[in-house]
């Protein structure tokens, strides 16, 4: 207790609900912000979820009849029997999640089983249905702001197109074209096919594709760009991904699924953007008889394997934030001990390169840690995403290029960051996978939506010409999380997917 300026001044601890803390921070802190204003208090979240209220004895009871009222839902006005939605949408936003003519608002009505309203003069949206339900349209809403957020970061749609390569080929090469069932593609009800390449000999094997040129204008164009707005803006993060998998073709007419084609004929096709012709479908992975043909010719050189794990998060702010930690094995030392244990990696085996938050223990000794060790990030913007057709190969790849803009991280945002770190800093590793707190433990307005753990080994390569890359061996089992993370943990049921990245 102080005295300033004839006025005692009182600090008070007022204990929050875990699941309750994002409700009194509001989106971007904009509760905190009206609290503050409406009492004239000074007003902090810490780690413990206690709001720390400074001000008169007169100010504090006020501040804190408030943050009861948002704990309980007291400020919950009901009309006509719809209830106040507990989810932060910003009013640039509200037009995009209602939709024309309510179109969206309907749709996820219609999924989710709850009845949505927006009422003219009150602010937000307001339902009628159950907690469970408005659970899962709070999921899907943060998914159309989360989207319409990125998209209004973006300084242009990012580039989009495809490249059919021609080496070892000729232009009369003939191919035909072998229908898929959907479900071996998208499971959309599609119909899609793959090339066969006909009986034709093969020219001589090279390691670089053919007729580059227009691929690497287009390419120049894209990085041309990104090198202006660095000039401009300051540091802006760059990331170039190659990753393999199967091109699938759609969008062809029923007349021209028993013809033949020449290469050439395929090529002007697929790369045509008039948005009449053909359309190439990218699918990531390989199969595991061809994981082994390319480890095969991988094996003088140098490996290293590990564990990853990636967790995404929506905050109360409808922000996404992914977690990344790294798990590798450590051989104990110790006298009697035989299987290797699973510890956190104190330094990721790649470059992260749109960090937020990086998380590791005091203790810095040894590359490996008992505590948790991992990096909160945020996601990248799309630049460029090129599927490039390889017929001669059997398999083909998409390159990606993103960038991690340099946006300065507003105080709500920071806050945000706080609240989850203090919970994910109890995740442990447990019966040989990463295990995080209980989700009642998850502080209010975040939510875990997104779940992979993946096998990876990483080999060091080098071409014939002595240039150096990694070429990652990827086993991926990956899910999107119940709305009541039931199913977080269990990895048993879930499919194997194997790709292979490039950097």
């Amino acid at each position: 207790m102080s005295n300033t300026q004839g006025r005692t001044v009182v600090t008070r601890v007022i204990p929050i609900p875990k699941d309750k803390v994002g409700l009194v921070i509001g989106r971007k802190g904009s509760r905190i912000r009206e609290i503050r204003e409406q009492t004239g208090v000074q007003l902090s979240i810490n780690k413990e979820n206690q709001a720390l209220v400074r001000g008169t004895a007169e100010q504090c009871q006020n501040a804190e009849k408030i943050i009861k009222e948002i704990v309980t839902g007291a400020q919950d006005s009901e009309k006509g029997g719809f209830k106040k939605l507990h989810v932060d949408i910003p009013d640039k936003f509200m037009g995009v999640v209602i939709g024309k003519g309510y179109e969206k608002l309907n749709n996820i009505s219609t999924r989710t089983g709850v009845t949505l309203k927006a009422f003219r003069g009150s602010p937000g949206l307001y339902f009628k249905g159950s907690r469970e339900d408005e659970k899962k349209a709070i999921r899907q809403i943060k998914a159309i702001v989360n989207l319409a957020m990125k998209r209004s970061q973006n300084v242009e749609p990012p580039a989009r197109f495809v490249y059919m390569d021609t080496a070892q080929m000729e232009e009369n090469h003939e191919f035909e074209l072998q229908k898929l069932q959907s479900d071996q593609v998208t499971g959309s009800g599609n119909n899609y096919f793959k090339l066969k390449l006909l009986e034709h000999p093969l020219g001589k094997e090279t390691d670089d594709f053919a007729d580059t040129e227009s691929l690497k204008e287009k390419i120049r164009r894209v990085l041309w760009q990104i090198h202006k707005e660095k000039e401009e803006e300051g540091m802006v993060k760059i990331d170039m991904w190659s990753h393999f998998g199967h091109a699938y073709i759609t969008k062809i007419d029923e007349d021209e699924e028993k013809d033949t084609f020449t290469l050439k004929e395929i090529k002007e096709r697929v790369e045509s953007t008039d948005g009449k012709s053909w359309k190439p479908i990218f699918k990531e992975g390989v199969l595991r008889i061809e994981v082994e043909a390319i480890e095969r010719g991988l094996e003088s050189f140098s490996a290293t394997e590990d564990i990853r794990y990636d967790f995404t998060f929506y905050t109360p702010s409808c922000r996404d934030i992914r977690v990344k930690a790294w798990l590798v094995e450590e051989h104990s030392e110790d006298e009697g001990a035989t299987a290797p244990s699973l510890m956190f990696s104190r330094s990721a085996p790649i470059p992260v390169k749109n960090v937020l938050t990086r998380v590791s223990s005091e203790d810095q000794s040894g590359s490996t840690s008992n505590e948790p060790c991992f990096h909160m990030c945020s996601q990248f913007q799309q630049r460029m995403r090129a599927d490039i057709m390889i017929p001669s190969k059997g398999f083909d790849c998409r390159l990606s290029i993103r960038t991690c803009p340099n946006i300065p991280q507003t105080p709500e945002a920071e806050e945000e960051d706080r609240i989850l770190e203090s919970y994910l800093i109890n995740m442990k590793i447990d019966q040989g996978q990463l295990k995080l707190p209980p989700s009642s433990e998850l502080p209010g307005g975040f939510e875990l939506f997104y779940h992979r753990r993946s096998l990876r080994r990483t080999y060091q390569c080098k071409t014939t010409d002595g240039e150096q890359f990694s070429l990652t061996v990827c086993k991926d089992q990956a899910k999107d999380v119940n709305i009541d993370h039931s199913d977080v943990w269990s990895f048993d049921e879930t499919e194997v997917k194997v790709r292979i990245a490039t950097m």
